[in-house]
């Protein structure tokens, strides 16, 4: 049976989506080892009116939270924005833990995530192969797999455990820097083209989108997530409540806020081998159509010549 290293605090950013964040943080609560757990919660401040009547509601139940060992608010008083708020609390638990749980508020969770998350990070604390945890698993058909663990060099922030000694920032500049390189491209491709192509995307519309900046530095350097077979996560943020997904019939939110999670309490943590798994369905779901392919071309193509 696998030892639990130490129970990592769970960190939480939010603002105003009352009804997602309370059904988050009662999904934890039931979770074994929630009162062994601290939770951590970031609340930023409205930036405009229309997000005050959501942000009052989760003042207000944040004071009333029970089922963990300690519950920690951080409040701003002037509006951070989603990236400063989210490091903020990782900031402060960065000399109080050496591991961590990151989860945005519009994950519903498994009663065993927090047993298979403290087993997974203590099982992992010294594979420098493995840079994460993911509670989420993409919804695919995982028949002829037996095992309740794979690694795969994906990366999913939905309800994801990090240890703060193997945190890598990968900067928005890290996009350029494979794109200027014909070998990592080709590692990319013989991997997994769509994540080059998406990285074509993000340098083209100036922007920075983190997961695959870790995905494209985990295929280059080799190095994997873990994820559970059955989720042990359900995503309800493709509404368009939240910054990334528009919530159109496009972005799968029955889909998602749908998916069949695992409702057994504890978690048996399989040895598997560190390599991407041999999952058809896996690569199936991140293959990247043609005409997806030559329209990120294109735009990053069109995007250099105007510089």
């Amino acid at each position: 049976m696998q030892e639990i290293r130490e129970y990592a605090p769970i960190l939480i950013p939010t603002l105003n989506r009352y009804k997602h964040f309370r059904r988050c943080v009662e999904s934890l609560s039931k979770c074994t080892h929630a009162e062994k757990t601290e939770l951590v919660i970031g609340i930023d401040y409205p930036p405009v009116e229309k997000y005050r009547e959501g942000w009052e509601k989760i003042s207000e139940f944040i004071t009333t939270i029970t089922g963990f060992k300690k519950v920690t608010i951080l409040r701003a008083e002037t509006n951070l924005g989603a990236i400063a708020n989210s490091r903020r609390i990782r900031e402060y638990i960065q000399d109080k833990s050496q591991t961590y749980i990151y989860s945005e508020d519009d994950n519903e969770f498994s009663p065993c995530f927090l047993d298979y998350m403290n087993k997974a990070l203590a099982r992992y604390w010294d594979d420098e192969r493995i840079t994460s945890v993911s509670g989420y698993n993409y919804p695919v058909d995982m028949s002829g797999y037996d095992k309740s663990v794979y690694a795969y060099h994906q990366y999913s922030a939905w309800g994801v455990g990090r240890w703060v000694h193997k945190f890598d920032y990968v900067p928005t500049s890290y996009a350029k820097e494979v794109l200027s390189s014909p070998l990592k491209m080709v590692k990319i491709l013989k991997t997994e083209p769509k994540v080059l192509f998406i990285l074509m995307s993000m340098v083209a519309r100036k922007q920075r989108w983190g997961d695959t900046l870790t995905v494209a530095s985990n295929i280059l350097k080799e190095r994997y997530s873990i994820f559970p077979s059955i989720s042990l996560c359900r995503n309800y943020g493709h509404d368009g409540s939240g910054l990334h997904c528009g919530g159109n019939e496009f972005d799968g939110n029955e889909m998602f806020k749908n998916q069949i999670i695992s409702m057994n309490k504890t978690f048996e943590l399989d040895e598997v081998e560190i390599i991407d798994a041999d999952i058809p369905a896996l690569k199936e779901y991140f293959a990247i159509s043609t005409i997806e392919a030559l329209s990120d071309l294109k735009q990053y193509i069109k995007s250099m010549g105007s510089r």
